[in-house]
C-alpha cells in the first residue's frame, strides 16, 4: 500500500540516523562536531573513517564511502525496500501509517575496536639525502622545462624545497619522485614515493608506485602489529610557517605542488589529500582546530564525492570551489585538475570553436561529428 505523501514526510522528519544507526549495534563516540563509530557497511577496525554529522543527519565512511540516512541503512543492512523501511521507522517513532504489517529487523551485536597501537613517525632529517638531486627526477625536469612566466620557475624551485619533496637515489625506484607527508608538528608520517615520464605524467604499468612503510613492512622493520600509520595531507606543515594563509587542497601532490608556484604562500598554500578518499576528518582535523579557512579544489571528476565529504564534515570554514568546472573546455579531458587548466592557461592555448561548441552543448570532450561539421561549414561562435 501506498504510504501518504504527508505522513511520509513525518517520518523522515522523525527518523534519527544515530538511533537506527545504534540499533544496528554501532557504538558511537563524541569527537568535536561529530559523532564516530566503526562502519557498518564493512569490516572496519579503527575508529576514524565513519562519521555522523548529527545536525545534517546523515552519516559517510570515508573509507568505503557508505552515505546516506537512516533509510539507508535499513534498506543496505536489512535489505528492506523503501516503504518497508519507512514502516520501521514509523514504528520506532509512534507514526501511524496503516494497518500493514511491520517487517521484522534484526538486532545487531557493537563489534569492538582492535586494541591501539603506536603512530609510527620519522624525525623530517631522514629526507636530508633524497633532496637536491633534481636533474635525476623527470617530474622536476618537466616542471622546469615548462614556459613560466618571469619569476615563476624561481617561485617553484623556492616551493619543491618547502615541501621538501625529492628523489629516490637507488636501488628500483632510482629516479622516483618522493613526496613526503610532514605534520603540524614536523614529524614525517610517511613517504610515498611515485615514478614518472619525462613527459610529467604518471608511470602507469608495472612498478611505479609504493610507500616507504609497505618497503619497512616488506624489510622486516616495520611491525603492523605494534604500530599504525597515520596519513596526513601532502604540505601539512606549511602551515606552520604560514599561519595566515587560506589552505587550498587539491587532490595529487603534483597538482599541490605546480599551483603553489603562482600563488604567494603568505596568502595560499596548496596541499594535497593524496586521492579522493584522503579528504577525510582526520586529515582535516589540524586545519579545523585552528580555524583554517580551506578552499577544495576537486578535480573535474570528483565534485559529488568531494561535495559528499564537505557536507559529513560540515565544518563552516570550509567552501568547494567551482573553478575547475567553470575553467574547464573539452580538450582538458574529464579528469582535468586545477594544475591542467593553470599550466594551459598558462601556454596561452585558447579554446577552439569546435570545444566551444560542444562545452555549449554540455559535453566535457570534443564530439567528432561537431568538430567536423564547424569545420566544414566554417562556423564561428561569438556567445562566451
Amino acid at each position: 500500500m501506498k504510504i501518504d505523501k504527508d505522513i511520509e514526510q513525518r517520518i523522515l522528519s522523525a527518523a534519527r540516523v544515530t538511533d537506527v544507526l545504534r540499533d544496528h549495534g554501532v557504538d558511537l563516540v563524541k569527537k568535536g562536531t561529530s559523532l564516530l563509530g566503526l562502519c557498518p557497511f564493512h569490516d572496519d577496525r579503527h575508529l576514524g573513517s565513519f562519521v555522523v554529522n548529527e545536525r545534517k543527519n546523515i552519516f559517510y565512511c570515508f573509507s568505503c564511502g557508505a552515505h546516506g540516512d537512516a533509510v539507508t541503512v535499513l534498506r543496505e543492512l536489512d535489505g528492506l525496500s523503501y516503504p518497508d523501511a519507512l514502516r520501521v521507522l514509523a514504528a520506532m517513532y509512534g507514526i501511524i501509517i496503516d494497518d500493514g504489517p511491520v517487517p521484522k529487523v534484526k538486532k545487531y551485536e557493537p563489534r569492538k575496536p582492535l586494541p591501539p597501537t603506536t603512530m609510527l613517525w620519522w624525525p623530517a632529517d631522514i629526507l636530508a639525502p633524497y633532496r637536491h638531486h633534481d636533474e635525476q627526477n623527470n617530474l622536476l625536469r618537466w616542471m622546469y622545462s615548462l614556459n613560466w612566466p618571469e619569476g615563476k620557475l624561481a617561485d617553484l624551485k623556492v616551493m619543491v624545497q618547502l615541501y621538501q619533496v625529492g628523489t629516490s637515489i637507488k636501488g628500483a625506484t632510482a629516479g622516483w619522485t618522493i613526496f613526503p607527508q610532514i605534520d603540524e608538528q614536523l614529524r614525517v608520517r610517511d613517504v610515498k614515493l611515485m615514478a614518472y615520464l619525462p613527459d610529467g605524467h604518471r608511470k602507469k604499468d608495472g612498478y611505479s608506485f609504493n610507500w616507504m612503510h609497505s618497503m619497512m613492512e616488506k624489510a622486516g622493520t616495520f611491525n603492523p602489529d605494534t604500530h599504525h600509520i597515520e596519513h596526513c595531507l601532502f604540505g601539512l606543515h606549511l602551515a606552520k610557517a604560514f599561519p595566515k594563509a587560506e589552505v587550498c587542497i587539491v587532490e595529487s601532490e603534483k597538482t599541490a605542488l605546480i599551483c603553489s608556484a603562482f600563488t604567494d604562500p603568505n596568502q595560499k598554500i596548496w596541499m594535497a589529500t593524496g586521492g579522493k578518499s584522503g579528504l577525510n576528518p582526520s586529515n582535516l582535523q589540524p586545519l579545523m582546530d585552528a580555524k583554517r579557512i580551506i578552499i577544495l579544489y576537486p578535480d573535474f571528476d570528483g565534485y559529488d564525492e568531494w561535495r559528499a565529504c564537505a557536507d559529513a564534515i560540515d565544518y563552516g570554514r570550509m567552501t568547494l570551489t567551482l573553478r575547475v568546472r567553470n575553467w574547464h573546455i573539452p580538450s582538458d579531458g574529464p579528469k582535468a585538475d586545477i594544475a591542467d587548466i593553470m599550466i594551459r592557461r598558462m601556454q596561452g592555448i585558447e579554446e577552439t570553436e569546435a570545444e566551444k561548441a560542444c562545452r555549449m552543448l554540455g559535453l566535457d570532450h570534443v564530439d567528432a561529428g561537431v568538430a567536423d561539421l564547424m569545420d566544414k561549414l566554417d562556423l564561428k561562435l561569438t556567445n562566451k
